[in-house]
């Protein structure tokens, strides 16, 4: 698949699905980054919260709330540094990047 050209503006007819989609998409947008920076405060406070009560290992939290109990318990990921494997290893790079292309939907500036 080649990779798209210019944008084509498109104009949906007043009352199409893609009309009413289109004046949904930034409610949504704004309720969604609304709901997931209110998810992090909150879960940083119990994070700091459970710190504070068992500052020494894993703990569970059990509240008649929550669906399931919360686990906090420490994680430790690896995570390759890209740029510094391009610029010292190049061929290393090449030999095992894998181009992917997918369609993102992003407002435009100006």
């Amino acid at each position: 698949m080649s990779a798209p050209g210019a944008p084509v503006p498109v104009m949906p007819g007043p009352g199409s699905r893609l009309d009413q989609l289109a004046a949904l998409w930034p409610v949504v947008k704004a309720a969604r980054v609304e709901a997931e920076a209110r998810e992090a405060e909150v879960t940083d406070a119990i994070k700091a919260e459970l710190a504070l009560l068992h500052p020494d290992g894993p703990s569970v939290l059990y509240h008649p709330a929550l669906p399931k109990p919360l686990r906090m318990a420490p994680q430790t990921s690896w995570r390759l540094d890209t740029a510094k494997l391009k610029t010292g290893h190049p061929e290393v790079y090449a030999a095992y990047a894998k181009q992917s292309t997918t369609w993102v939907l992003r407002a435009v500036e100006g």
